[in-house]
């Protein structure tokens, strides 16, 4: 006789009302891409999730190149009173907004991130906090489209801004991801079937059709730009090296066994 083994999954909750998504690589043969919406509403503990499944989780990576940089800067100014520090800050970023322009940043491609007032205290004093200035910060997020060009945007923002600058961060984007996103949940989703029919072989069972099927978002995994910054010697520039990104997805379904 063929021993059957039952893979079986711990109910969750009661009426539990479940809607996920995935990318139906194993569906719809005349669209292999298409995305299937599964939905699952219980009325009673016993109903869900099935009694008797293989429930596999699977994953999928794609390599897609960066063709864009988000910047985050902007300026800070300290000063003993808060119009002095906003006159500061404010001719600062001016000086730096006309230097991105000046080198073909579009007014789409620049937005306040962040804008903030604060008092400065000098806590060292024994006889408590005393007041010694304020703090203004505006900082910006900026898109570059022509990579090559990241580098020297850095550099003329900072030279505009002076001392007053700050750079937050820069990260590493593909502007239209969707194809590498879709290739994912297929990646994932092929994934999880492989390794289903693996177990139900080794289980001397037949792998039935998907009774479940649950999607993480899809994600990236993006490397920190690596680069130097000699800012202070206008004979040198920042060099900026993008890397690769990583597109991710998991997906987690649950095989029906059959015969």
């Amino acid at each position: 006789m063929r021993r059957r083994t039952h893979l079986r999954v711990t109910a969750l909750l009661a009426g539990l009302a479940l809607v996920v998504l995935a990318a139906a690589a194993c569906g719809n043969d005349d669209e292999p891409g298409a995305a299937t919406q599964v939905v699952y509403t219980s009325g009673a503990a016993q109903d869900y999730p099935p009694a008797n499944a293989i429930l596999v989780t699977g994953a999928g990576s794609v390599e897609v190149t960066a063709d864009i940089a988000r910047l985050s800067l902007g300026v800070e100014s300290i000063a003993s009173t808060v119009a002095e520090a906003r006159g500061e800050a404010a001719s600062a970023l001016d000086a730096m907004l006309a230097a991105l322009k000046q080198r073909g940043v579009a007014d789409d491609d620049i937005e306040t991130a962040y804008f903030n007032i604060q008092p400065e205290y000098d806590y060292r004093s024994e006889s408590g906090p005393r007041l010694t200035g304020f703090r203004v910060s505006n900082f910006l997020n900026v898109t570059v489209r022509d990579l090559k060009a990241v580098g020297e945007l850095i550099d003329a923002a900072v030279r505009a801004g002076g001392d007053s600058t700050r750079v937050n961060g820069i990260r590493f984007e593909a502007e239209e991801p969707e194809d590498a996103q879709r290739e994912a949940w297929q990646l994932a989703v092929r994934d999880a079937t492989a390794q289903a029919d693996l177990l139900a072989s080794e289980a001397g069972v037949a792998r039935g059709a998907p009774v479940l099927i649950s999607s993480d978002q899809s994600s990236y995994s993006v490397p920190l730009a690596r680069g130097e910054a000699a800012l202070a010697d206008a004979s040198f520039s920042t060099p900026i090296l993008p890397g690769s990104l990583s597109i991710e997805a998991r997906v987690t379904i649950a095989f029906a066994i059959g015969e």
